[in-house]
């Protein structure tokens, strides 16, 4: 089977545990003759595989797909030609797999990037091992302070990952600090041609200044064209200055939020989306960037004002939902009509909308609720 390379294992055929780990034993023995496959998708498999140590002589393997909780193998940096690994755990401290910093090695890696868990990873030597700041093709890059995504029971969520790992589930540490979780956060510091950045459920008050810094950012995250910043229950602030590339920003579930430094400088920013953010408040100077073509504003019920909405040229959807403090003047009408506009339970802007004839709905039940996004 020298000539071999795509090798993808249905288990529609083999019943039962017992027949999986016999058709598993068999292809792990076959290993020598299969050396030039250059695709092993497993994933159909019902229960984790712990690979053997003959895997590392697939050096021409590319793309490993695993089913949910395999182990990360020790030595899996030997296959430098890897652009996709899914879905393998990291067992921080655990003899029975390595590191993430098994991956240092795997330059190849291509596309996007979900870490997750990383609340159970304590180890920042070994995070700052694994080198993500130097895996050049990774073009998304998702990290999850918890587990968002449900592996286990929805593999089929994990369709958009290239590289999928996570941290497995142990006890937390007991007294979080900033100095680590800022630690984490810098050793998975990306590299200049990132595109996309996720950042899901970081646990402290302040963000890096790798994030906030205006010539950190467009010195080191040149090409960035979107954001996400979702569920930072204890984030207070953020602040985004002086990006020439982001196209995108969204910011989600953050309730503690009371302002967001540095939009207006945002001069490229062509989407903007707040949601769930109910303490957020925008100073008088923070202008919405007049490129912007997407505006929505959800359940932001501190929400007085948004300065420049009325200078949006491009505007081509604005949704407002559920800000109930929101007002605009009667002489601040929409530089143009946007062909998507939603306005729904904001109480102060009904006059404004009778002003200009646009539709306004008051009926809450319309309103989505705050897991359906």
């Amino acid at each position: 089977m020298k000539h071999l390379r795509y090798l993808c294992i249905r288990t529609s055929t083999i019943r039962g545990p017992r027949l999986e780990k016999v058709a598993l034993s068999s292809l792990f023995n076959s290993l020598p003759s299969i050396r030039n496959v250059q695709v092993l998708d497993l994933l159909d498999f019902h229960y984790p595989i712990m690979l053997p140590a003959g895997i590392k002589n697939l050096i021409n393997l590319r793309h490993l797909i695993l089913p949910p909780s395999s182990v990360i193998l020790c030595g899996i940096s030997k296959l430098t030609c890897l652009q996709t690994l899914k879905i393998v755990v990291v067992k921080d401290g655990n003899h029975e797999g390595g590191g993430l910093g098994e991956i240092e090695d795997l330059a190849s890696l291509t596309g996007s990037c979900c870490i997750s868990s990383i609340d159970y990873a304590n180890n920042v030597e070994d995070l700052k091992k694994a080198n993500i700041n130097g895996k050049k093709h990774i073009r998304r890059l998702f990290i999850d302070w918890e587990q968002s995504l449900d592996i286990m029971f929805f593999p089929s969520d994990e369709s958009s990952f290239d590289v999928r790992i996570y941290f497995a589930a142990k006890v937390r540490v007991e007294k979080q600090s900033f100095e680590l979780e800022e630690a984490k956060l810098e050793a998975l510091r990306p590299h200049n041609n990132l595109k996309e950045l996720e950042i899901h459920n970081y646990p402290w008050i302040l963000f890096l200044s790798w994030l906030g810094d205006p010539i950190v950012l467009d010195r080191d995250l040149s090409c960035l064209r979107s954001i996400s910043i979702i569920g930072c229950a204890m984030l207070k602030n953020i602040k985004i200055v002086q990006s020439s590339s982001l196209r995108k920003l969204l910011v989600q579930q953050c309730p503690k939020i009371t302002s967001l430094h540095g939009i207006c400088s945002l001069h490229r920013l062509e989407k903007l989306e707040i949601r769930w953010c109910y303490n957020l408040l925008i100073s008088t100077e923070e202008i919405l960037p007049s490129k912007l073509q997407f505006v929505c504003f959800k359940y932001c019920r501190e929400l007085t004002s948004i300065p420049g909405l009325q200078n949006l040229p491009s505007l081509k959807e604005l949704k407002l939902y559920g800000c109930l403090k929101l007002e605009l003047t009667l002489e601040e009408k929409l530089s143009t009509m946007p062909s998507v506009l939603e306005i729904i339970d904001c109480p102060r802007l009904e006059k404004w909308c009778q002003r200009y004839g646009y539709k306004y709905v008051s009926d809450k039940s319309l309103l989505p609720i705050a897991n359906n996004i």
